[in-house]
């Protein structure tokens, strides 16, 4: 099902395409959606890191302009803790909210009954809780028909992402530009 994707994807001018991502079924790390998104959003790398990003990620680290200029977008934030965990595995609804930061498209800030007025319709997921921080990403995603969900009617916001799905959501994200 993702063919077509990533044949749009290696179609479009990238200077660089993570060759991990042609592993369509490989989970992602935060890391390494950092460096894809640098890569496919052309994003202006920092020149100069002169401090550490994150307490768990170096100013010598490789990828540290990525992960600096994605920190300076506010694409990439600490947890709780204030780490950045880059090999944390990260879920759809994560790499949701990254792409969608990346590329400039909007979430919003309405929750629960304001989200489905806005909207005009509740999402057919019923493992999408409309109060939730997320709620915002995965409606806009669901109307620009970003994302349907799984053929059990879930959408599971807390799997791991994959390759292939994370390059289905960076085209189709591309797409509304």
């Amino acid at each position: 099902w993702s063919y077509d994707y990533y044949e749009e994807l290696i179609g479009t001018e990238t200077e660089y395409l993570p060759s991990y991502l042609l592993d369509v079924d490989q989970k992602m790390s935060r890391l390494e959606v950092a460096v894809a998104l640098c890569s496919l959003a052309d994003i202006e790398l920092a020149e100069s890191v002169s401090s550490d990003p994150f307490p768990d990620f170096s100013k010598d680290d490789k990828y540290v302009e990525c992960v600096q200029a994605l920190k300076n977008k506010n694409v990439l934030q600490g947890y709780t803790d204030g780490n950045l965990k880059p090999t944390a595995t990260v879920n759809r609804i994560e790499a949701l909210k990254m792409i969608f930061k990346t590329f400039g498209v909007a979430g919003g800030e309405l929750f629960g009954d304001s989200l489905i007025s806005f909207y005009g319709f509740e999402v057919p997921f019923p493992d999408i809780d409309e109060s939730q921080w997320y709620a915002p990403f995965v409606y806009k995603a669901f109307s620009e028909n970003i994302v349907k969900g799984f053929n059990d009617g879930l959408f599971r916001p807390t799997d791991p992402v994959t390759n292939s799905q994370f390059v289905k959501i960076v085209v189709l994200t591309e797409r509304l530009n």
